[in-house]
């Protein structure tokens, strides 16, 4: 016979296993993938990334630099940007594609 501290214990280790279980899981279903650059452009100096993220994923993009021009073209046109920026941007979203 198990005492109520004993029952209560097993409770909660299993509670604890669980949560790990999913966790680990989830971090195999939907890894967080990095792409990490250190290029330095001259002044009119340019580059194009193009990335394919998977549906309902989200994604953020950092860009630092000193002043920068950024532009970025979704499939939804009304999401476009075409602005410039100083220091550092960040642009986050929900890729629903």
């Amino acid at each position: 016979v198990l005492n109520k501290y004993t029952i209560i214990g097993l409770i909660v280790g299993c509670i604890i296993s669980g949560l790990g279980t999913v966790s680990m899981i989830d971090s195999f279903v939907n890894p967080i993938e990095t792409i990490q650059t250190n290029d330095t452009f001259g002044i009119g100096g340019s580059d194009k990334i193009r990335f394919n993220a998977p549906a309902n994923s989200f994604q953020t993009l950092i860009i630092i630099g000193d002043t920068f021009d950024v532009k970025i073209l979704t499939t939804d046109e009304k999401n476009n940007i075409d602005n410039s920026y100083k220091d550092e941007a960040t642009f986050s979203w929900t890729n629903m594609v």
